[in-house]
């Protein structure tokens, strides 16, 4: 709760949203990547909507790291997507440059205000592909 006393966007009062959910609630991954994303896609900053979070048609977990290249489930490695842009971004490393540079200072506002790790940040913008190594 202390990340989010300084964050006043779109007049959102996401304190209140998150008490009036359950605790329960929080078991989802889902959810945690929602709040920790301000309610928007990581790869095109649009905003998704509450109820569409757990809407497998419309939003989906996606591993910035592929799962193909590495097994790494962390949350540092994954992010809440539209299917649509998870579909597009298929299993390819690193994302495309036109995403980066439009969600870069997105990326970089979560990292600096505690929302995301320094990891998956530099997961996020990372321009070389993987090696073996």
């Amino acid at each position: 709760m202390d990340l989010y006393k300084d964050i006043h966007l779109q007049q959102h009062d996401w304190i209140k949203e998150i008490e009036s959910l359950p605790d329960s609630k929080f078991n989802s991954d889902r959810l945690v990547l929602y709040y920790r994303q301000l309610g928007r896609s990581m790869y095109s900053g649009k905003p998704i909507k509450l109820e569409e979070v757990f809407d497998r048609n419309i939003c989906d977990i996606d591993h910035i790291y592929p799962q193909s290249k590495i097994k790494d489930d962390s949350l540092d490695n994954r992010v809440l997507v539209y299917k649509n842009e998870n579909s597009v971004k298929s299993d390819k490393y690193p994302i495309s440059s036109e995403v980066r540079n439009a969600m870069r200072p997105f990326w970089q506002s979560l990292w600096v205000q505690g929302l995301i790790s320094e990891r998956k940040y530099q997961r996020l913008i990372r321009s070389t592909t993987l090696t073996v190594d």
